[in-house]
C-alpha cells in the first residue's frame, strides 16, 4: 500500500508538470505570433512609399517662419501692412544671395502695391466727376500722379526677417511696407498743373477715406488665391 502511495503522487507530479509546459508552450507561440503580426503591419506601414529626402520636404514640414507661405498678403490689423517675400537659389555668396532674395521680395511687395493702387484708381475715375475736362486728360493725369506716389511709397519698403533653409541653398526674405508710407505720400502731393489742384485735392480726400478699405479688399482677395 505504501508503494502504490508513492507511485500515486509521482503519477501527480507528472501531471502538474505537463500542464506547466502545456502552458509555457502556448505563452511562446503567442509571444511568436503578436511579434509576426507587428513586425508585418510595421513592414507594411515602412513600404507604403519611399522616404523623403529633407530637401524635398515642402516649407510647412522645415520649421520654417510662417511668412514663407504668405507671398503677396496683405494683413488688415492695427496696421494695415503690405508683405512680399523673395527666394534666392543656387548662389554662392551668402551676401548676394541675399541682395539677390531682397530685391525679389521688392518686386514681389511692388506687385501688390500696383494692384492696390490699380484699384484706387478704378474706383476713383468711377466715384469722380472731371467737371469741363476731357475724361482722358484726367484719366492720364490721375494715372501719372498716381504711378510717382507708388514710386515715392515704395522707397520706404524695408527688409523684415531672412530665413535660410536648412536642407537647400535657399535664402528668403521678407519685404514690409506700411500703408501709412502710402497716405504721407499722397498728403505732400502738389501738382505743378494749375488747372489739375484741384482735382489734386479732391484725390488726396478720396484716398483718405477709401485706404484702409481698399487694402482690406485686397487682403480678401489674396486670401482667394
Amino acid at each position: 500500500m505504501l508503494k502504490g502511495r508513492v507511485l500515486n503522487n509521482r503519477s501527480n507530479e507528472d501531471e502538474k508538470e505537463d500542464v506547466m509546459g502545456h502552458v509555457m508552450l502556448q505563452h511562446c507561440i503567442y509571444r511568436v505570433v503578436v511579434g509576426m503580426i507587428i513586425m508585418g503591419l510595421t513592414g507594411l506601414g515602412c513600404s507604403s512609399g519611399p522616404s523623403v529626402p529633407p530637401s524635398e520636404l515642402p516649407l510647412q514640414e522645415v520649421d520654417g517662419p510662417e511668412w514663407l507661405t504668405q507671398k503677396g498678403a496683405a494683413f488688415s490689423g492695427d496696421k494695415a501692412i503690405f508683405y512680399g517675400v523673395g527666394l534666392a537659389a543656387n548662389v554662392m555668396s551668402s551676401t548676394s544671395k541675399r541682395r539677390a532674395a531682397e530685391a525679389q521680395a521688392r518686386r514681389d511687395i511692388a506687385q501688390t502695391f500696383n494692384t492696390y493702387i490699380g484699384a484706387l484708381n478704378k474706383q476713383y475715375l468711377a466715384d469722380t466727376t472731371a467737371g469741363s475736362m476731357e475724361a482722358h486728360s484726367v484719366e492720364q493725369h490721375i494715372e501719372d500722379v498716381m504711378k510717382d506716389v507708388a514710386e515715392a511709397t515704395l522707397v520706404g519698403v524695408t527688409i523684415e526677417q531672412y530665413w535660410e533653409h536648412p536642407h537647400k541653398n535657399e535664402v528668403y526674405a521678407l519685404a514690409r511696407l506700411d500703408l501709412q508710407r502710402f497716405l504721407d505720400v499722397i498728403e505732400a502731393l502738389q501738382s505743378s498743373q494749375e488747372a489739375f489742384k484741384e482735382l489734386d485735392a479732391k484725390m488726396r480726400d478720396f484716398v483718405r477715406k477709401n485706404a484702409k478699405q481698399a487694402h482690406k479688399n485686397l487682403n480678401a482677395e489674396l486670401e482667394k488665391r
